[in-house]
């Protein structure tokens, strides 16, 4: 755990400031690599591959992560890591001093690699699906009349109808349900544009569930306190077990909701 510079505290995780004395942090350069350095390009790769493990892991739970590594050779994708590595060496070195610039630029360089690779090179190894239409919107710019499509295209299956469950026009649904989820989790702002809805409630009374709006993430799970975290506040995404720690908070929309999920709170995490 880092310590402030100043006063020598425990800071948390990412601070920009201490909390205790107010002094601004240096930011940390979150992934193994010396942007000066002569062997970058392989650090690269290193870094890809260290992040596949992981990534297995959080999207699939406890699987075996080999097969997926040896599926990077035998698909000839690890000459791709290799090209795209040499690629952003010249990049990665221009901003070199700025570690903000620079984590963002490798998050985004690793996040589209890892899609890429498990989506079109290891599909028959997932033990449920992920759709592949979530490529589509790689580099692309998210604004805002685009938002909604994207959170219907990584969270549904696409043979889906609206419902049973799933909420998209506001308009069209249920008053008593819009109420209902208004009371017990989604807390939203007056001109707070909501563009999805999803109630995972047993009676499907909207009392349990989560909405997406413009802006952040509401949930009720089971047993657990309402929760909202902001996409600009996005801090750690994490599985757990089969569901998922949002910042820290219990979330548990069934194993193949939760994967999308992930996904897609990356995607809005890099794209804000």
């Amino acid at each position: 755990m880092e310590q402030c510079i100043t006063c020598r505290r425990t800071l948390p995780d990412d601070a920009r400031f201490c909390p205790y004395c107010g002094a601004t942090q240096p930011i940390a350069l979150r992934y193994p690599i010396h942007p000066r350095g002569d062997a970058l390009e392989q650090e690269l790769v290193d870094v890809y591959i260290s992040s596949l493990r992981d990534r297995v892991r959080d999207l699939f739970g406890p699987v075996d992560v080999q097969p997926f590594l040896e599926r990077v050779y035998t698909s000839g994708f690890r000459d791709i890591i290799q090209r795209r590595a040499a690629q952003a060496v010249t990049d990665i070195h221009q901003d070199a001093g700025d570690n903000d610039k620079l984590n963002h630029y490798v998050e985004r360089w690793l996040e589209d690699l890892l899609d890429y690779f498990l989506i079109r090179h290891c599909s028959d190894l997932h033990p449920y699906q992920v759709p592949e239409l979530i490529l589509s919107w790689q580099r692309a710019s998210v604004g805002r009349d685009e938002l909604q499509q994207l959170m219907l295209d990584y969270l549904k299956n696409q043979d889906q109808e609206e419902g049973p469950g799933w909420y998209a026009d506001m308009l069209a649904m249920p008053v008593e349900l819009l109420r209902s989820a208004a009371r017990h989790f989604l807390f939203a702002d007056r001109d707070e544009r909501i563009l999805l809805i999803y109630d995972w409630s047993v009676l499907g009374s909207c009392s349990e569930g989560f909405a997406l709006t413009e802006t952040a993430l509401y949930w009720k799970s089971p047993l657990h306190a309402a929760q909202r975290v902001a996409y600009a506040a996005l801090q750690s995404i994490r599985r757990e077990e089969n569901w998922l720690l949002i910042n820290g908070h219990y979330f548990d929309a069934g194993t193949t909701i939760n994967t999308r999920m992930f996904l897609l709170l990356l995607k809005m995490r890099r794209s804000i």
